[in-house]
């Protein structure tokens, strides 16, 4: 009977968002649920509260005891952290899910959400940035995805760094006056004409911000640098080059069957989006370029191959990919 058939729980742990999905084994798509960030660095949340959040509102009515298999995407190392897959794991149990969360990293549920295949190339640039070779839905190798402090050359976060670092070398003198200075700061809540108590502010209120709403700046410095202000036109130029970079070490040698695209900087910033998928056209010229928004039709697709009693993963992926857009 339909009402007893199973269930499954899929998870993309975004930096900015979290987002959960509730579906048959079919693809169809019976709940969907929404959080804040839950990158473990960036973010400033919880990771298991926030996850547990998104698949409460995900499972509304549904009876958790129905959930077969349940797959959760997250960035960088937390996928390998024994920590976070406990905390999520309890938060779990206590939404009376029996089944125990798959922790994935997002690559992988960035590629499933874009192909059926078990190999390929995901680059990520959002809040984070990463590329990565897949095979067999695992990582082989992979480039960036070292977090705000040590990388995520290319994300939306570095943007806003970057942006902010301009400012206050102009405003000290270190660096050339760009409009940045008028753009940035009254993003921040800063209106001071003073420069020095702008810089101080400025500082101030950057530290006391969880890294990941940097990257609420980046739209700004893509506008400001589509006007022509050569400043923020030199940071788009370098975050094109470090994503194009992160492709090229990723893929190695290897000519990739597809690659998928993701990321809101990545997908949704012409800027960035149009000189990156030139660049890896110029790459590999016969290779299918995909894009995708966000990796929670991935993770789904990923919990529901786990049973062994899976329908074909191609018609999985186009049932949900038509749900959720």
């Amino acid at each position: 009977m339909q009402s007893m058939s199973k269930l499954f729980v899929g998870v993309d742990a975004g930096g900015t968002h979290t987002r959960a999905v509730i579906a048959t084994a079919e693809g169809r798509v019976v709940g969907t649920g929404k959080a804040g960030g839950a990158n473990h660095w960036s973010s400033g949340n919880p990771v298991a509260g926030t996850v547990s959040e998104a698949v409460a509102r995900a499972l509304g009515d549904s009876d958790p005891s129905r959930v077969a298999n349940g797959v959760v995407a997250v960035a960088g190392a937390g996928a390998t952290d024994p920590g976070i897959g406990d905390e999520i794991s309890s938060a779990w149990a206590n939404l009376g899910l029996r089944c125990r969360p798959n922790l994935i990293p997002d690559v992988v549920a960035a590629l499933a959400s874009g192909t059926s295949s078990a190999e390929g190339l995901a680059v990520v640039a959002g809040t984070g940035s990463v590329a990565a070779l897949i095979s067999d839905l695992g990582v082989i190798r992979r480039s960036g995805g070292h977090g705000w402090l040590l990388g995520d050359e290319g994300s939306a976060v570095r943007l806003g760094i970057e942006g902010l670092t301009a400012v206050l070398r102009a405003l000290d003198g270190r660096g050339p006056d760009t409009s940045l200075v008028g753009s940035l700061p009254p993003l921040l809540g800063i209106h001071d004409p003073d420069p020095v108590a702008t810089q101080g502010k400025v500082v101030s209120t950057a530290y006391g911000r969880p890294p990941s709403r940097l990257g609420e700046l980046a739209p700004t410095v893509v506008r400001v640098a589509a006007e022509g202000d050569p400043v923020a036109s030199g940071i788009i130029q370098r975050a094109v080059r470090s994503i194009v970079d992160m492709a090229r070490a990723a893929a190695g040698p290897a000519t990739p069957p597809v690659v998928v695209l993701a990321g809101s900087l990545l997908t949704g910033a012409e800027e960035v989006h149009g000189p990156v998928v030139a660049h890896l056209r110029d790459l590999w010229a016969d290779t299918e370029i995909r894009e995708i928004d966000g990796g929670v039709a991935g993770a789904t697709l990923m919990a529901i191959r786990r049973d062994p009693d899976h329908p074909d993963p191609a018609a999985v992926l186009r049932t949900l990919t038509d749900a959720l857009t």
